[in-house]
């Protein structure tokens, strides 16, 4: 009787564990996304046309 209540109790720690690890992989990896997003609109250059030098006629070269 004692040998299943071990069995039964580990293998609902064993499940609690997996959910909680599911949990926390989700929050990191919502985390991250946020961190990467905000990078991106602080260093977003997509909406700006590049500029390019247009060399003068009289330059020598």
């Amino acid at each position: 009787m004692v040998g299943i209540v071990r069995v039964t109790l580990f293998s609902k720690l064993e499940i609690m564990f997996k959910k909680l690890s599911m949990v926390l992989l989700a929050v990191m990896l919502g985390m991250s996304n946020a961190i990467l997003e905000e990078n991106r609109t602080l260093t977003d250059s997509r909406l700006y046309p590049k500029r390019t030098e247009i060399p003068a006629d009289d330059d020598t070269l």
